[in-house]
């Protein structure tokens, strides 16, 4: 019931009606007086039209005045022209531009239309080939099967004659047993006719008859014994066949073992000779090293001596004919270009006659544009006035006296400005007038308060008899921030103007580079088919002459192959050409051809690089042989002049990553794979997301064998069968990226971090996102550019040898460790130099006499001899003359190689190989291994996703991992406790104690990036148990300032063991949400109150009482206590808790964010809250909603707690949500019907403009509210531009019909502060819904909006495949509002139509970025049709429309998510 003696009787406000708003040029005051008289209305409006009349008469005049300088004009058309002149270059630049790059087009079309002739001839020839292999194929098949049968045939022939036997055998004991019984009958028979020879004659026929059965009988005996007979002598022939048979196998079983044991034998033999001969040829290789070494100091020694001459000699030479190749070169290179010079001269200056009218057309264009930017600057003028005018009404309050002499002040300011600027000179005020040619902007009020007369500070005059001061600050501050925005505006027009003057000389330069190199390349086509023509002439002498064309196999690294035609006399310079013309490639000296040779090494093939001066035939090659297309050196170039070849080098060294010859840590790997990405693919979108690894592995699902359809129909049928996200090859395709050792974590988890990686390098061109992965791999690879031999020492032990730019390293076998770098510069060892042998090479130090051999086998070590040359040789020429090593045919080998400038100089040092090199990589390694090697027995679920992104973000962008937020991750205690001790091994971890091979600095690039300052475990499955490794953890963790360990249950019990750890730390802000606290575990925290750093407490949902609360409040009257938000939502604190709370809140001033949700108060509680807004005792936010029902504000309390919120100016948030606000907040009316109070209201009155309340957001979700204080509400927030969220979900603000009032309407349309609105479930119907829709179509505020619940269709309307229904609403709404970011439309019974709507408004949206609309009646013909529309977004990045009707049918729902992928560049979707 009302409370009569809180609430005051107060005037009876009117209803929401919506009045004259005040323009902007008046003045509220005046307003009111003239707005019901309306002579004085207009007589004011003339005078302001006078006023305005003479300020454009004098603008018109300075405007003539300085439009009649001849001056102005001069400079003004001096401008024109320049700028016309310009342009006309600039278009007869570009028109010549394109006519070059029709002309390559049409060059580019004829070679790639004889491109695809090749590629058809070569693609009959390979399906004519895999015709007769898959023929062959058949007849072994068939053969076999042949084969097989025969074998079967014999084995079923054997069972089949060992049932025969059987048989028989069975048949002969019948017979035994007839022939027996028989033989008892005729004793039978024989005693009969003895006993009846007396009887009568008939007995003696039967006796006759008797004795021709019997003869027949043993007639019949006698020849089954005979086929018996037969029978057992042919089993005994199976049997001696058989016996034989088993001979002949143990003869040739027998005579295997002798074989095999004579080859054992022979084995050990060979195998103690081998050891012999081992240790004979290491004693003789041990006396003729000694030899060789005293020899081979000697021969140093002369060499050093006879080869000083011979270096001048050959240096003079040198130079004379690099001068000569030179003038050459030169002579050639002038040549054409005169030809080619003269040929685009003749071509300019016909194209120059044929552009003028073009160039005139365009000078069209440009005035066009002129006369457009002109328009906007006028327009810009136009929002000055505007702020102008508001300037002169904010003057126009002031009284007379200070307006005077505030507008003598301006005029004098603008004179003197208009004086200084003559003074300078006409030219410069011309250029000033250019630039911005409003009139002179009027100056902002002076600095410092202006007085009346000196009579003190100036103040406004008073509306209504009273000073409202603060209403003219608030004025004069909106005024000066629209002053500033428009001089932001104009400031950012200028920045626009400079940008596009940049951009243009960007491109103008980028044209003239790409003209340049598009006539280098122009030559070099000429040349390349002069090659190409003259190469073909000869290969048809050839053929006339009757040599045969061979068909070279060549493969790349790329694991492509083409078939080459060359001749046996060809050299391999010819055949590289061959190889350039055939992929597309213009020749280069850097391309090789390797010949793969099969050592049975520990590093398999070896390469064997061909001499280009040689031929096939001297080389020895055939068509059977290995031969490879790549680079040999391994060194960056200064410049690459062709993109093709910087894409074969990247190529080779990407190969050289994923295959692991070069061994990575996993960060460096990640890194890579993102510029791979952006090279590949270029900027990510949600298209591209999905195709990084399809068409890759096909055939790790199916058997080459079946998979002749290709990818397209297998994707498709596996699709149908699978449930897994869309990109069913991706796993397979993921070590196209990356090496397998850092892939353990499957698809799923790369798919998204190589994502958000490739995000990173966006705007990275293809040939710079390659330059950034040379340059990463070349800086951060221990093996950069290395090329692996298999050597051995003395003792026979394998180690591997890697040469490169910078020298000679010497690593172990599994390549993890160098154990000695001898480099041609720096670093403890220097080359001196090497020589090779029949052995083995030898290798000479600088800081040492002796030469150490490294044995190899002769083919290696010829290419190391080659390599550790060639790359001396490459090395520059000031550092080759200062280390003087001897190289034998200098000449040769420097003619055919690129001269040293085109590379730049070795790398000065090389990252050590060390395995981690941060705090963050161990611990996640150490994560991963024990994750993947648990036991069986573990209780561990597997790796936790969200603790390795937190290690994944850190080694990502290098940065230190701070924030630990482990919370909803769904660990258990094993999970937890193994991660809790694995941080702490990681932060005990000293990487120095690690055992090395060499001493190199292992701390070098160490980073400790484990710096973890917040701790966020909330909300797992946590138990008791877990408290244990917490403590440990928080013993540890000497930076953590936030912890959060909500959700543990602590039973009231374990409080203080956590405590202790937590003592010793700086803590900021502690979290224990429900954690089953009760008073013994809240009086252990309170010891934590004394940090004086601790200003945020939570224990929301334990079971604290007001028993606690007064020991908190002793705690909170202490000085060095800095608690400012406090949470205990949800306990079981009464009204006397409450009281305790707010008295020494009005002492402290402390905390300023309260939360006391859900905690057992009745009215008196509520009150209370109204009472310690009343104090102002610097509470800035307040939670009081009543999600559990204990709290029950009603509406009068509710009303007397904003009615205090009215005067505070502190107050920022308040949330009243879930309490039944509604109930008794109606109308009061008299009995005649009037209306005497209208409490909703006097319930929003602290959100009026006149209210001193300075409220932000505002939450009252579920309060039982309905239209009447929807209209109150929104009559509060018209004036209002303090409020940024309002949220009012679950109320029942729409009219009875579903409609939307005018109110909300007007609220949409005219706020300009208002960003976030929730107006879910609030029972709008079709018609209101797209009301709201019209209005939020004009709405310039908000950034995120939530509507659930609502309906967007009527329920009777027609299913969808009916007639179609017009939403043009959400068409306008969607494609217009340039604010939203974030729009959430769940259950409104979308349909395929409305949904089609918005999407074909989204198709014009540039600015949203989530949208989500489940639980709709979208269908999956909807979702099919609605992507024509969303392929256009290039924005949206997230989209939810998980709906009931799509995932019915399984199928449909694939069919769609697949289609919505492959057509949309949406990042994420629901479906």
């Amino acid at each position: 019931m009302p409370i009569p003696n809180i609430l005051p009787a107060t005037r009876a406000p009117t209803r929401y009606v919506r009045e004259p708003v005040c323009p902007v040029w008046l003045d509220k005051t005046e307003f009111d007086l003239t707005k019901h008289d309306p002579e004085r209305l207009f007589d004011l409006c003339q005078r302001k039209v006078r006023d305005s009349q003479r300020t454009l008469d004098t603008t018109r005049k300075l405007t003539e005045s300085l439009h009649n300088d001849p001056q102005y004009q001069y400079a003004n058309a001096v401008q024109a022209f320049e700028e016309l002149r310009k342009e006309h270059l600039q278009l007869n630049d570009s028109y010549n531009d394109l006519e070059t790059i029709n002309e390559t087009i049409q060059e580019v079309v004829e070679v790639l239309r004889t491109d695809k002739h090749q590629l058809l001839a070569e693609l009959n020839t390979l399906k004519r080939d895999i015709s007769i292999q898959s023929i062959e194929n058949t007849k072994l098949a068939l053969k076999e099967k042949e084969s097989a049968a025969f074998h079967e045939g014999l084995q079923k022939k054997l069972e089949s004659q060992e049932k025969q036997m059987a048989q028989l055998d069975d048949e002969l004991k019948d017979y035994t047993n007839s022939q027996i019984q028989i033989n008892n009958e005729m004793g039978v028979l024989e005693s009969a006719a003895e006993n009846l020879s007396l009887q009568t004659a008939s007995l003696a026929e039967l006796r006759d008859h008797l004795d021709v059965t019997r003869v027949q009988q043993q007639e019949a005996i006698q020849s089954l014994e005979n086929e018996i007979e037969q029978k057992k002598n042919e089993l005994e022939s199976h049997d001696e066949q058989l016996w034989d048979f088993k001979r002949d196998m143990s003869a040739r079983i027998l005579a295997l073992q002798r074989k095999v044991n004579s080859g054992n034998e022979e084995l050990a033999r060979l195998q103690r000779l081998s050891e012999h001969e081992m240790d004979t040829l290491s004693h003789q290789n041990r006396t003729l090293n000694e030899e060789l070494k005293s020899k081979s100091d000697q021969l140093f020694a002369t060499r050093k001596e006879m080869s000083e001459f011979a270096n001048s000699a050959r240096r003079e030479m040198n130079i004379k004919k690099e001068e000569v190749q030179q003038c050459l070169s030169i002579i050639d290179l002038v040549e054409k270009q005169n030809a080619g010079l003269e040929a685009s001269i003749a071509r300019m200056l016909e194209q120059n006659r044929v552009s003028e009218n073009q160039i005139q057309e365009k000078d069209n264009i440009n005035n066009k544009n002129l006369i457009e930017q002109a328009n906007f600057i006028a327009m810009v003028h136009m929002e000055l006035q505007t702020v102008r005018e508001d300037l002169y009404m904010i003057k126009s309050r002031l009284c007379h006296h200070c307006r005077d002499r505030l507008l003598a002040e301006e005029e004098l300011h603008d004179e003197q400005e208009r004086l200084a600027e003559l003074e300078k000179g006409p030219a410069a005020y011309t250029q000033n007038a250019l630039q911005d040619p409003n009139l002179p902007q009027i100056a902002g009020a002076p600095q410092g308060e202006l007085t009346h007369a000196g009579a003190g500070p100036l103040t406004q005059p008073p509306l209504g008899g009273a000073p409202e001061d603060e209403e003219a600050e608030s004025e004069k501050r909106r005024v000066q921030e629209e002053l500033n925005k428009a001089h932001e505006a104009l400031e950012a027009l200028n920045r626009q103007l400079l940008e596009e003057r940049e951009q243009r000389d960007k491109e103008r330069r980028e044209e003239e580079a790409m003209r340049l190199q598009e006539e280098t390349d122009r030559l070099a086509r000429a040349q390349e088919e002069e090659e190409a023509r003259r190469r073909q002439n000869e290969d048809d002498r050839r053929k006339e002459d009757g040599e045969p064309a061979k068909n070279f196999t060549i493969r790349f690294v790329n694991g492509t192959k083409k078939r080459v035609e060359a001749f046996l006399s060809d050299t391999v310079q010819d055949l590289i050409n061959r190889v350039c013309s055939k992929i597309g490639v213009r020749p280069s000296e850097m391309f090789y051809i390797s010949h793969a040779v099969n050592e049975n090494s520990v590093l398999g093939m070896v390469d064997r690089f061909l001499d280009k001066s040689k031929t096939l035939r001297e080389e020895g090659l055939n068509t059977k042989c290995i031969l490879i297309f790549k680079f040999k050196h391994y060194k960056k170039l200064v410049n690459w002049l062709d993109t093709n070849i910087q894409d074969r080098y990247f190529q080779q060294l990407h190969h050289n990553v994923v295959s692991e010859y070069y061994l990575n840590p996993e960060k460096l790997a990640v890194g890579l794979a993102g510029y791979e990405l952006q090279a590949v693919f270029g900027d990510a979108t949600g298209r591209k997301r999905y195709g990084y690894f399809d068409e890759v592995g096909l055939d790790a699902y199916l058997p080459t064998s079946v998979t002749p359809l290709g990818y397209e129909y297998w994707q498709e049928r596996l699709f149908k069968t699978h449930k897994k996200r869309y990109g069913y090859f991706d796993e397979v395709g993921l070590d196209a990226y990356l090496p397998t050792s850092v892939t353990p974590l499957g698809y799923e988890y790369w798919q998204e971090r190589l994502f958000k990686t490739h995000k990173k390098r966006k705007n990275l061109p293809p040939m710079k996102a390659r330059e950034k992965y040379i340059d990463l791999l070349r800086e951060r690879c221990p093996h950069w550019g290395m090329t692996f031999f298999d050597i051995r020492d003395k003792e026979n032990r394998p180690f591997i040898a890697g040469v490169a730019e910078d020298g000679l390293h010497i690593l172990t076998a599994d390549k993890r460790v160098i154990i000695q770098s001898l480099k041609f510069v720096g670093g403890h060892h220097q080359l001196a130099g090497w020589e090779k042998s029949a052995t083995g090479i030898f290798v000479k130090k600088r800081d040492s006499k002796l030469m150490t051999l490294y044995a190899s086998s002769k083919l290696q070590t010829e290419e190391m001899y080659n390599l550790l040359n060639e790359y001396y040789l490459m090395l520059p020429r000031d550092v080759q003359e200062g280390l003087d090593i001897d190289i034998s045919d200098r000449d040769k080998i420097a003619a055919r190689l690129l001269p040293p400038e085109t590379f730049h100089p070795p790398a000065v040092e090389r990252t050590a190989p060390v395995e981690f090199e941060s705090r963050a990589e161990y611990l996640k390694a150490l994560y991963l291994e024990h994750v993947f090697s648990a036991d069986d027995n573990d209780e561990s679920q597997g790796p936790i996703i969200k603790f390795l992104n937190q290690l994944d973000e850190c080694l990502d962008t290098d940065t230190a991992v701070e924030v630990m937020d482990i919370s909803g991750a769904g660990m258990n205690d094993s999970d937890w406790a193994l991660i809790a001790d694995l941080i702490i091994r990681s932060l005990e971890y000293d990487p120095a104690t690690e055992p090395a091979i060499t001493p190199y600095d292992r701390m070098r690039n160490w980073k400790d990036n484990l710096l973890i300052t917040k701790l966020d475990i909330a909300d797992n499955n946590l138990t008791p148990a877990s408290v244990a490794p917490t403590r440990d953890l928080l013993s540890h963790c000497v930076n953590l300032a936030d912890i959060n360990l909500s959700g543990i249950p602590l039973d009231n019990r374990h409080e203080s063991e956590l405590v202790e750890p937590m003592l010793k730390l700086n803590l900021q802000s502690l979290a224990m949400n429900r954690c089953s606290i009760g008073d013994n575990g809240a009086r252990a925290l309170l010891e934590l109150l004394g940090n004086g750093n601790l200003h945020t407490v939570h224990l929301n949902y334990n079971r604290i009482t007001a028993n606690v609360v007064a020991e908190l409040v002793e705690c909170l009257d202490r000085p060095y206590c800095a608690l400012n938000n406090l949470g205990l939502a949800s306990n079981r604190i009464q009204l006397r808790g409450l009281e305790i709370i707010i008295k020494v809140m009005d002492r402290a001033r402390r905390p300023e964010t309260l939360n006391f949700a859900d905690n057992p108060l009745q009215v008196r509680g509520g009150q209370r809250f109204g009472q310690l807004l009343e104090q102002q005792c610097g509470l800035t936010d307040l939670d009081i909603s009543n999600t559990t029902g204990a709290m029950n504000i009603t509406g009068d309390v509710a009303l007397y707690i904003t009615r205090q919120m009215l005067n505070n100016p502190e107050i920022d948030r308040v949330n009243f949500s879930d309490n039944p606000i509604g109930q008794n907040l109606h109308q009061l009316t008299d009995p005649e019907g009037q209306v005497t109070r209208d409490l909703p209201l006097e319930f929003f009155t602290f959100l009026e403009r006149e209210a001193i309340c300075n409220i932000t957001v505002l939450e009252l979700n579920r309060c039982q509210l309905t239209a009447d204080h929807g209209a109150a509400l929104v009559t509060a927030l018209l004036d209002n531009f303090k409020l940024r969220k309002l949220e009012v979900s679950g109320n029942r603000l729409s009219l009875s019909d579903g409609g939307v009032s005018q109110g909300w309407i007007d609220l949409l349309e005219t706020t300009s502060t208002l960003e976030h609105l929730d107006i879910s479930r609030n029972g709008y119907l079709k018609q209101g819904v797209t009301v709201l829709m019209s209005a939020i179509a004009r709405n310039r505020s908000l950034t995120s909006i939530i509507m659930d619940g609502n309906r967007a269709t009527d329920l009777q309307e027609r299913p969808n495949g009916g007639p179609t229904v017009s939403y043009g609403e959400y068409v306008y709404a969607f494609s217009t509002n340039r604010h939203l970011r974030d729009v959430r439309m769940a259950d409104m019974g979308i349909t395929d139509e409305v949904w089609d709507s918005i999407c074909e408004g989204l198709a014009e949206n540039r600015f949203m970025r989530k949208f989500s609309a489940p639980d709709n009646l979208i269908t999956t013909r909807g979702v099919l049709d609605s992507t024509k529309h969303l392929s256009l977004n290039t924005t949206l990045e997230d989209l939810e429309l998980t709906c009931k009707s799509v995932q019915e049918n399984e199928d449909e729902y694939m069919r769609a998510y697949k289609f919505f992928i492959d057509n949309t560049n949406i990042e994420t979707i629901l479906l």
